[in-house]
């Protein structure tokens, strides 16, 4: 049979971001060397309330030739809810490095590391998480307007949807790597790239309790060509 749940809701979020970055280099037998660093911070905060209206678990009426009226209920059988907030903050360091004119070597790495503490309908809910993702990629100028590339780089994405006990999911990790030519063809930009992509613990909605939906992990390949 199909039952009532009336409810009404109230939400409010709000997202800060800071970063900032420098980029510098030098001259290394007649190549520039270039370096990049940065520092970034984030802050999501997440509150809402649910008021329950009164004749939650009321059987309804035979679908066949009901209309959907249902008469409006006071919310206030009940009230709860869910006040959250999730800090994250990471650093990288790269370098572009050039040994002969042709050939730049790119290296790099991003520590990250996220914290989520509050409350979610009356449960304590703690999550911590940090990681450290280094990526490499090649670039050689096959001739003044074309380039052959690979990039090869780990993932790691803090996620913040919940499974059916309400827990936040682990962090999504997993590796992309992609390779192709760039160029210019009649003074028009070109690119051709072959990627695959492999996550880990990506979050895919697996259904709902009441109304709040939640999430399972799953394991999940991109393979493909965008031209």
């Amino acid at each position: 049979g199909l039952y009532s749940y009336p409810s009404r809701y109230a939400m409010h979020s709000r997202r800060d971001l800071a970063d900032v970055r420098v980029n510098g280099g030098f001259e290394w037998r007649g190549l520039r060397q270039e370096l990049s660093a940065g520092l970034s911070w984030s802050r999501s905060a997440l509150s809402d309330t649910s008021y329950y209206g009164r004749g939650i678990g009321t059987a309804l009426p035979s679908l066949e030739g009901w209309q959907g009226d249902y008469a409006m209920p006071g919310f206030d059988a009940s009230i709860d809810g869910s006040q959250f907030a999730t800090i994250q903050r990471s650093a990288f360091l790269a370098a572009r490095v050039r040994p002969v004119a042709p050939l730049q070597v790119i290296l790099g790495a991003r520590a990250t590391a996220s914290e989520t503490a509050g409350v979610s309908y009356g449960v304590s809910r703690e999550s911590r998480a940090s990681e450290i993702t280094p990526y490499a990629g090649l670039v050689y100028a096959l001739t003044p307007d074309w380039n052959a590339y690979l990039s090869q780089t780990r993932i790691f994405n803090p996620q913040y949807q919940q499974d059916a006990q309400g827990n936040f999911l682990d962090p999504v990790r997993g590796r992309s790597t992609e390779t192709g030519l760039k160029g210019r063809v009649f003074g028009l930009d070109a690119n051709l790239a072959l990627f695959k992509t492999r996550q880990e613990n990506l979050a895919e909605f697996a259904g709902s309790v009441g109304t709040r939906s939640y999430y399972s992990g799953i394991d999940a390949e991109s393979t493909g060509f965008q031209f």
